[in-house]
């Protein structure tokens, strides 16, 4: 049987066709747990946003203004939610930025480092802010954790698989000038008005150089990593 399109199965789900309810859940399943938890909340709020996330596609399933962009808007959705539940229970840190609290639980920082470890956190927001669209959804996706795969990014940002890697590299590149730009002092316009990304928080290591040991995603060693090949590349 033929892969229905997003659009086909959308519409399906706004008759009430509960198998194209199941297979909309099979096929962005994974997407939407692997946004949610990359936010690094707890267990708990973790399946709450999950629920809640799907609970806003069935009642905007007929509002969705480009269905086969669905995989996108519950990516946004499950974004803006877990951002809601963290604001609600008033974390101290950014979104994503788990580690910086055990950090804190473990040790006391002074105050010029939990102030410098701010800063670095707004200037990697603002090197981020400055990539595209595009470039921010497939870093939040493939720097997940666990990261969506390839196919998963393709359907939910409507491209191409092939594209993925390309376009995964070049927006590397680009993070790492932003970033590098940030270490420079160079100031770093934030062009573009949108909720603030949970990679941002993830720059926030106050070692050595202000971005170098940057986290997206994954651990200090994952993103220097990344950052790195993809300047070789």
């Amino acid at each position: 049987m033929p892969r229905k399109a997003n659009a086909e199965l959308l519409a399906g789900c706004a008759r009430g066709e509960q198998e194209s309810w199941d297979a909309m859940v099979e096929r962005f399943g994974r997407l939407v747990w692997s946004v949610v938890r990359s936010h690094r909340m707890s267990d708990v709020d973790a399946e709450d946003v999950r629920q809640l996330t799907w609970l806003r596609l069935v009642q905007n399933v007929e509002r969705i203004r480009d269905p086969e962009r669905v995989g996108d808007w519950l990516a946004t959705v499950a974004r803006r939610e877990s951002l809601k539940v963290l604001s609600r229970r008033k974390r101290l840190v950014m979104v994503g930025d788990s580690e910086t609290l055990d950090g804190l639980s473990g040790h006391s920082e002074s105050p010029e480092q939990i102030t410098l470890r701010a800063q670095r956190r707004e200037d990697a927001q603002r090197a981020i802010d400055t990539l595209s669209e595009q470039c921010r959804g497939v870093l939040m996706l493939a720097l997940a954790d666990p990261p969506a795969s390839y196919d998963e990014i393709s359907t939910a940002l409507a491209m191409s698989v092939g594209s993925v890697g390309p376009i995964r590299t070049r927006c590397l590149r680009r993070l790492r000038r932003a970033l590098a730009a940030a270490d420079a002092g160079e100031r770093v316009p934030a062009v573009l008005g949108h909720a603030r990304c949970p990679l941002a928080s993830a720059h926030a290591d106050v070692s050595g150089p202000r971005h170098r040991k940057a986290l997206v995603g994954g651990g200090p060693e994952a993103a220097a990593g990344q950052a790195g090949q993809a300047g070789q590349e």
